[in-house]
């Protein structure tokens, strides 16, 4: 059955943070072409995705390449080879793209979940830590270096929408939490679209101190899932206000059946 272009709608984001960031370095805006049409828009620019209209196929790399590279032609930009002093100590550390990481891991397995139709590079695909469905509960040990307290993030993949989900929803407990938020309860479920997504998201998990090593204690709530939980990366950012942690949304404890199982 045809559709019609008054079934169809395009939703942008917010760009709030996109303006404040061009205003704080008077940067300027390039975006993708956005046809008034929706179906228009489908039959002539859906090559520039992937196949979950989300990610950009490796045709929309090379257009943004080519967009950015024509605005800095256009504007007469030129090349710069200084480098600014930067004071930041975040650590930061995926293994989403290549099967590397030194992370301590208890329970945990790197295993390769995905191939990228798109990739190009010899370690083509994707890579997590997977949470082993035998074990009711997993940890990740992660230092602090800074000499600042340090905020600590998870980076996980999570699934759209909840109606498809495949994986578990978790509990993570935060060791030494100066400020915890914890424990946070993660629902891995991607709530922003209507078709299916498969996609990174990021949960703060509370704030440690400096030179502290701390561990992420990842627990299964309720029976195992067709697929496990997936950690794609862990950050530890300063922060010089630790009792203020980043507002990221926490998942309200599901209604599941908790496990008893936990690591010490």
């Amino acid at each position: 059955q045809q559709s019609n272009p008054s079934e169809w709608e395009f939703r942008p984001g917010p760009i709030n943070y996109q303006m404040e960031a061009l205003e704080a370095v008077n940067g300027t805006l390039w975006e993708m072409p956005r046809p008034e049409n929706p179906v228009v828009a489908l039959r002539n620019k859906a090559y520039l995705y992937s196949e979950d209209m989300v990610h950009l196929s490796l045709g929309g790399h090379k257009e943004v390449a080519r967009g950015i590279r024509d605005l800095l032609l256009a504007q007469n930009k030129t090349r710069s080879n200084r480098v600014e002093p930067w004071d930041s100590r975040d650590y930061c550390e995926s293994w989403y793209e290549q099967p590397k990481t030194n992370i301590t891991k208890l329970n945990f397995q790197l295993k390769k979940f995905a191939t990228d139709p798109n990739g190009e590079k010899l370690n083509n695909g994707k890579w997590a830590l997977e949470c082993k469905n035998e074990a009711n509960a997993c940890l990740l040990e992660v230092s602090n270096n800074s000499t600042l307290p340090g905020e600590v993030f998870i980076r996980f993949m999570a699934m759209g929408p909840p109606t498809i989900n495949k994986y578990p929803h978790v509990k993570v407990r935060l060791q030494h939490a100066m400020h915890g938020i914890g424990p946070t309860f993660i629902s891995p479920e991607v709530n922003d679209y209507t078709h299916r997504v498969h996609l990174n998201r990021v949960r703060t998990l509370g704030v440690i101190p400096p030179g502290a090593t701390s561990r992420i204690t990842v627990e299964r709530l309720g029976e195992p899932t067709e697929w496990p939980f997936r950690v794609t990366g862990i950050i530890v950012t300063p922060n010089d206000r630790p009792h203020q942690v980043s507002k990221v949304t926490e998942d309200k404890p599901p209604v599941v059946a908790e496990s008893s199982t936990a690591i010490t």
